[in-house]
């Protein structure tokens, strides 16, 4: 998440032309490191790509939107039972007699084969942190499976500026302690139109 001090003037319109640089800061929400030496050459990304192609997943069909609710509450200790209810809702489609998940097709692939950006390698991204200026927060889910204790020192070297703030719950901090982390980017713009002299 990006905020400005100068976002909130301009509702419509372009508004980048009005914003510098000193303007910005920096909210990163659970970001997560790549692995130590997992660069796949292209041919073992073009195999995961055919062999996921031609043995694709079959989708798990739910009783009823009350099984949905419970996976969701299973997987995310945190959420509510009424948000629970709304994930659900929004997430599931029909199939049958039950319910499937919603899936993007896009999320099918399961390798990054093809993006013309290429693989982004834990070096790489060490690189692209290194070159962050911007006031930063990083914040990071107190049970996220997703940022070993490896992971956090890679980002605490790479992110030297950064204040590092954890929240009760897992990787999905947004739907899991969604007012704790509204708090943290509203804080953060607050500092930012404080401390920020004009360009």
């Amino acid at each position: 998440f990006f905020s400005s001090r100068r976002r909130h003037t301009r509702l419509q319109g372009d508004w980048s032309s009005d914003v510098c640089s000193s303007d910005l800061s920096l909210v990163l929400v659970e970001p997560v490191v790549p692995d130590p030496d997992s660069s796949p050459t292209t041919a073992r990304q073009l195999i995961t790509h055919l062999d996921y192609l031609a043995t694709p997943l079959s989708p798990l069909v739910m009783e009823n939107l009350a099984v949905a609710v419970q996976r969701f509450q299973a997987l995310k200790p945190q959420l509510s039972v009424l948000a629970a209810e709304q994930l659900a809702k929004r997430l599931t489609v029909p199939q049958g007699m039950g319910l499937i998940w919603r899936w993007d097709p896009r999320l099918q692939a399961r390798t990054p084969f093809s993006l013309g950006a290429g693989w982004l390698d834990r070096y790489s991204y060490g690189q692209m942190l290194d070159q962050i200026t911007l006031p930063t927060t990083l914040v990071l889910g107190q049970q996220s499976q997703f940022n070993r204790f490896e992971d956090r020192q890679f980002l605490s070297t790479h992110l030297t500026q950064a204040q590092c703030l954890t929240l009760a719950g897992g990787h999905d901090l947004p739907s899991e302690a969604p007012l704790a982390l509204a708090r943290i980017i509203h804080n953060m713009m607050l500092e930012t139109a404080a401390n920020v002299p004009p360009c």
